[in-house]
Order: C-alpha cells, then structure tokens, then sequence
C-alpha cells in the first residue's frame, strides 16, 4: 500500500486498455507485401481498443493476425484458421509459440457468434477477452521480428 504525505491511503487509477499494448513495428523487418496494409490494420486495433466493444476488438486482432500468418504462409489470401494449420506444418518447435497465440484469438472470435454460444455453451466475449487477443497479437508481432 502507498501512502501520501498527511498518512491517508493514495489510491493510483490505471486504463485497463491503453495504446502501449501494441507494440512498435520495426520497418525494416516488416515483409513488402505488408508493408503499408499492415500498419493500417494495427491503428483499427488501437481505435477498437479505445472505442468499442470486446467483440470488435478480437475482430480485430483476428484480422490483423489472418495478414500475419497468411504472409507466413505465403498466401495472403488463406482464412486464419487454413493459414494457422500450413504455418503448424512447418517445422521448428519455435513456431508453437506464436502458433497457439494465433490459435487463442481464433477461438475467442467464436464467442461473438450467437450460434457457437448456443450451440456449445460458450460464454459472451468479455473485456479480459479482449486484452488476451491484443496480447496474442503482440507476442505473434515480437516473435516474428516484425516489433519491438
């Protein structure tokens, strides 16, 4: 516990969300291919971190890692999940890391849909959903090299 100066409890407010959880891009370790799309994508992150609702921001992080892992892949047009499973195929025990956080936001992103909540029992998303989703996103961002 801290204490002011007259001896009364000092209490400190933290945002729960803020802009720090994304970290920078290293430019030059960015692929070509995603140079200029992936930046733009990572500001939608922050916008929907600081404005909208858990939903839109596991949306988002969704988006911005179906980029990552389809460049991974070298096939920027492969769904997340397709994308996730070429990218396990590959070999390196290294992969495993940032293969599971990918897999962590692919599976949170079933949460918003009122079918999969029905039919298997799944709770709604909630704002720890969210931060775990920016989280994963950048863990997959500082493992590939592509931030700092």
């Amino acid at each position: 516990m801290e204490y002011d100066s007259g001896g009364a409890v000092l209490m400190t407010l933290k945002s729960y969300r803020s802009l720090g959880e994304v970290p920078d891009l290293i430019e030059g370790n960015i692929p070509e291919e995603l140079f200029n799309t992936l930046p733009e994508h990572l500001e939608k992150v922050e916008r929907c971190v600081n404005r909208l609702s858990a939903a839109e921001v596991v949306d988002s992080c969704r988006d911005v890692l179906s980029l990552i892992f389809g460049q991974l892949v070298d096939d920027p047009k492969k769904d997340l999940a397709n994308a996730l499973d070429a990218y396990e195929k590959g070999e390196g025990k290294e992969k495993r890391l940032i293969a599971h956080a990918g897999r962590l936001v692919q599976r949170l992103h079933s949460h918003r849909k009122p079918s999969a909540i029905e039919r298997h029992g799944l709770r709604p998303l909630s704002e720890e959903d969210a931060q775990l989703s920016v989280r994963c996103l950048g863990l997959v961002l500082k493992e590939s090299g592509w931030a700092n």
